[in-house]
């Protein structure tokens, strides 16, 4: 689905950095992208990090690619990838097991549009679809993703899995790991995901890192609730992703419905996780 420019790409701060100054500055999102110059953008291309040209994709193409992408890769090796991103801040790591979470149920479906919407009520894409992968592969640094059931995003994460680098899951990262899954085990039963995010000091990092974190153990099924049990089972249909009716809903579906009540749910922390299962 993605140009491939060489076996693995470059995590150096210095080849990273004009992928994260084109979109975000100190005050945040800029409001235009800020294009490095040639050569800079050049090289940026040649190392795997940025893309010369804008994804464009249909519906059946985008399905097949996700479906292809979750079938490349290794269930241990997406856990080993998420447990060593804890500790050494490589989110992009963080990301795929999130994208294969999503992936790993889809089904072969046509497009199926409604009379109000565009978007297909299976799996949510349009059409056909148009992706600036620059910007996805920002926030795959970023945060760790944020599109968490957009299908582009997901072929395009594991795609990128497949050369990305890894990072030794040691002794700390797994300590960490169970640390984690114990306080949110134990978490306060009104806390939102939102609110979990902000006191959730055993893993370093943003407050917004640690919400994308919550998102992906939400697709997963490790934070979910009797009626929004994420994706570890089976495919969750785009009419079926139902958001709390609030003006502002912060998390994706459906760590947005969880609370400490939740807890942790053990049968999909051994599926995706089971290095941090007790």
């Amino acid at each position: 689905m993605t140009p491939v420019t060489s076996d693995f790409y470059d995590v150096s701060g210095s080849t990273l950095k004009p992928l994260m100054k084109m979109f975000w500055n100190t005050q945040g999102w800029r409001n235009q992208p800020l294009w490095p110059n040639t050569d800079v953008f050049n090289r940026a291309v040649r190392a795997g990090v940025m893309f010369s040209e804008q994804l464009v994709i249909d519906h059946d193409e985008c399905v097949k690619a996700a479906q292809e992408a979750a079938a490349s890769v290794s269930p241990g090796d997406l856990a080993d990838a998420f447990v060593a991103s804890l500790t050494t801040e490589r989110l992009d790591l963080r990301s795929a097991i999130g994208s294969f979470a999503v992936a790993r149920h889809l089904f072969e479906h046509p497009y199926s549009p409604t009379r109000d919407s565009a978007r297909c009520t299976v799996c949510g894409l349009l059409d056909r679809s148009k992706e600036d992968l620059n910007r996805l592969n920002f926030e795959r640094f970023k945060w760790g993703g944020t599109q968490r059931d957009n299908l582009c995003y997901i072929a395009f994460d594991l795609e990128q899995f497949v050369r990305a680098p890894r990072e030794h899951q040691g002794g700390k990262a797994l300590d960490v790991g169970r640390r984690l899954i114990q306080e949110l085990r134990h978490a306060s039963p009104q806390l939102t995901a939102s609110q979990m995010a902000g006191q959730l000091k055993v893993v370093k990092g943003k407050t917004a890192e640690r919400e994308v974190l919550l998102d992906i153990l939400g697709v997963c099924g490790i934070l979910r609730t009797p009626e929004h049990s994420g994706y570890a089972t089976r495919f969750v249909t785009a009419i079926e992703r139902v958001l709390p009716a609030r003006s502002y809903v912060p998390r994706s579906y459906p760590v947005c419905w969880w609370t400490g009540h939740n807890g942790v749910d053990d049968n999909a922390l051994r599926m995706f996780l089971p290095q941090l299962a007790d």
